[in-house]
């Protein structure tokens, strides 16, 4: 049962590349998801840390933002434009996870069951998803789009900025 539940979580949370071994999101989310439920020996274990794992991509995407909102103060067109850019990620983050689980969530409207692992797998699609914007965020708080290119781990970059912005 509990590879059963790994199994299922990890299928869906994989995106795009699902089935090319080199898709860095994958081999992240596997990696993840391995490390962070190692220990998990039932469903609860699983959706309790499938929860943990969303609440701290969350954090991480929220500290990421807030960087690149630091970052580029100076640039008030930019500065204007990157909390519209994040609600329209947020609208399109929203209708990817409906989608994804349409049916299931439709099976659970009816009264249906949905299976032991939809708690788990819903949590690691959302979380994957969301490590992914950091990602995203991360590049721009790199500058790359602008010539720049800061090279520093995204956690190291993201604290570094912030702390800048505290001085």
């Amino acid at each position: 049962m509990k590879r059963l539940i790994l199994l299922v979580s990890m299928a869906l949370a994989s995106t795009a590349q699902a089935g090319n071994r080199a898709d860095p999101l994958h081999d992240e989310s596997m990696r993840v998801s391995q490390q962070f439920c190692a220990d998990a020996k039932t469903t609860l274990d699983y959706n309790a840390c499938s929860g943990e794992e969303l609440a701290l991509a969350q954090a991480e995407l929220s500290a990421t933002f807030a960087a690149a909102l630091a970052k580029w103060q100076d640039s008030q067109e930019t500065a204007d434009a990157l909390p519209h850019a994040q609600k329209a990620w947020e609208v399109t983050f929203e209708a990817d996870v409906a989608a994804r689980f349409a049916k299931a969530d439709a099976a659970r409207a009816r009264g249906d069951g949905v299976g032991t692992a939809y708690v788990s797998a819903y949590n690691w699609y959302e979380a994957q998803l969301t490590r992914a914007r950091a990602v995203q965020l991360c590049e721009f708080l790199r500058g790359a789009a602008y010539g720049e290119r800061d090279t520093p781990p995204c956690d190291q970059l993201v604290k570094q900025v912030l702390n800048e912005q505290k001085k």
